[in-house]
C-alpha cells in the first residue's frame, strides 16, 4: 500500500488501493495469486467502474503489484471480451494467506470506496438485470466528470462521487434519487471542502480544486 500512495497519491492512490484488495481477496478466496476473471467482477468487487478499474490495472502493472494479460473469456460480451489473467508479483500475494492478512490491514483506508462482497452469481444477475438510474444522472463516468468545471472540483473527484452513487442506484446517502448530479455534485465539494478546512492542520481529507 505504501507503494501505491508513494506512487499516486489522492482519489487515485484510494481507487488503486480498491482495486489491489478486490484482486488480494478474490486470491485468499480462490487459494492462488493468479486470477483470470472478467474485468466487470474485479470493478463490482472494487466499487468502482469498469473504466476506471480497467486504469488502475495498469496503474499497478506499472508499479509491478500485478502483471496483465489480455485474454478473451467463454461467454464474453461487449466490453469484458477482453479480460484479465492476473498474476500477482507483490508479496501480498505470493501465498494466499498473507493475502488475505494484507487485505484485512488496509481495508479501512478505503472505507470510502468500499468492496461489495458479492459472488459471480450477483454479478451476473446484475448483468442481465442492470439497475436502472434515475433520469438526469450521469450515464458514465466520462458524463459526471464533464460536471467537474462547473463546480470547481477534480474530475478524479467528480469521478469518485459518481462511483460511489451510482454503486446505491443513483441516489444520494439518504436514498434519494440523483437527478441533478451537478447540484448533487457542489455539495458533496461543499461538503469535502469543509471537512477539508477542519483537517488542514493534519494535511488529510480530499482535495477538490478551487
Amino acid at each position: 500500500m505504501e507503494r501505491i500512495e508513494r506512487n499516486l497519491g489522492g482519489t487515485r492512490a484510494a481507487f488503486a488501493t480498491a482495486t489491489y484488495i478486490a484482486l488480494c481477496r478474490l486470491a485468499n478466496e480462490r487459494g492462488t495469486p493468479t486470477l483470470k476473471e472478467h474485468v466487470s467482477l474485479i470493478a463490482h468487487l472494487s466499487g468502482l467502474g469498469t473504466t476506471t478499474t480497467r486504469e488502475m490495472m495498469r496503474e499497478l502493472e506499472r508499479l509491478e503489484l500485478v502483471s496483465v494479460t489480455l485474454n478473451k473469456l467463454p461467454h464474453s460480451k461487449g466490453n469484458d471480451a477482453s479480460s484479465y489473467v492476473l498474476r500477482s508479483t507483490s508479496p501480498a500475494m505470493r501465498d494466499t494467506s498473507n493475502a488475505g492478512q494484507h487485505t484485512s490491514l488496509a481495508a479501512g483506508d478505503t472505507q470510502r470506496v468500499g468492496c461489495l462482497k458479492k459472488g459471480r452469481e450477483a454479478e451476473i444477475e446484475r448483468e442481465e438485470h442492470p439497475v436502472q438510474l434515475p433520469k438526469g444522472f450521469p450515464a458514465t463516468e466520462a458524463d459526471a466528470a464533464r460536471h467537474a468545471a462547473f463546480v470547481g472540483c477534480t474530475e478524479d473527484f467528480a469521478r469518485l462521487a459518481w462511483n460511489e452513487s451510482a454503486a446505491r442506484g443513483g441516489t444520494d446517502y439518504g436514498g434519494n434519487p440523483i437527478g441533478n448530479f451537478r447540484a448533487y455534485l457542489a455539495a458533496r465539494t461543499a461538503k469535502e471542502r469543509g471537512r477539508q478546512g477542519e483537517s488542514k492542520a493534519s494535511g488529510r481529507g480530499p482535495k477538490p480544486k478551487g
